[in-house]
């Protein structure tokens, strides 16, 4: 959250930021699909009355980061959006304003570059973004724990790996690491480092042996095995 005098914009939902007067009212409800809402009080930025301790909100040069949401500065645009891709709302040096749902001018295309206030602490991802392509914990609500592997640029998964050491291959829009409105969408995971590793939620890819690389669930099951000779292949649990 950022507060200035009797004005707070706070990320009151993990899909949710609102413009909120001190007198409770809330002139602006900005959704991670892109939509623009009005006046509904019950997520407003003062719901919760402390602001709390700094965490993941900062400013850059050219974009002002509160949680999942930017305002960015691209040309003579003012633009807010989410990470997982939508333009809400897009402000223009000429006095006018232009609504989303929108993929152009998104902020967070613009370059993470030195804080001028705030702090980045608290910032996490639910998936890891690599350029265009993001792997991702998928699919709250499936019976199966899915790792997915997806593009921005035109909404596809090329591959999804399962808990049970199975994998299901793309082209797809199933599962994709930058759906947040639909059911197969992205789940929200928790993102760890570690020695030639990286944990997202309950999946981990570690490189196990110098010539070998593996994509495997919690309860064991290998969904995937690269090996350096550029060969692939499935379920070993050794």
């Amino acid at each position: 959250a950022v507060q200035i005098r009797d004005w707070r914009i706070r990320q009151v939902r993990f899909d949710l930021l609102s413009v909120t007067n001190e007198n409770g009212n809330v002139s602006r409800i900005f959704r991670s699909d892109g939509t623009v809402h009005g006046n509904n009080k019950s997520y407003g930025g003062y719901v919760t009355a402390d602001l709390g301790e700094p965490a993941c909100a900062y400013l850059t040069s050219s974009f002002l980061q509160i949680g999942d949401w930017r305002f960015g500065e691209i040309t003579d645009h003012l633009s807010v959006t989410h990470k997982y891709g939508k333009t809400a709302m897009i402000y223009r040096d000429d006095g006018t304003i232009h609504p989303g749902p929108r993929t152009d001018y998104n902020a967070w295309t613009l370059v993470d570059d030195e804080v001028l206030a705030g702090t980045k602490e608290g910032c996490h991802e639910d998936y890891l973004p690599i350029g265009d392509w993001g792997i991702a914990r998928t699919c709250e609500t499936c019976s199966f724990s899915r790792l997915s592997i997806s593009s921005q640029a035109h909404g596809q998964t090329s591959q999804v790996f399962r808990d049970d050491g199975t994998y299901q291959p793309g082209p797809s829009t199933d599962f994709n690491a930058f759906d947040l409105t639909g059911e197969h969408g992205v789940a929200r995971a928790s993102i760890v480092f570690g020695d030639k590793a990286v944990q997202i939620r309950d999946w981990r890819i570690r490189q196990v042996h110098p010539k070998l690389l593996s994509v495997t669930n919690e309860n064991g099951n290998v969904s995937r095995i690269y090996r350096s000779d550029g060969t692939v292949h499935d379920n070993i649990k050794e």
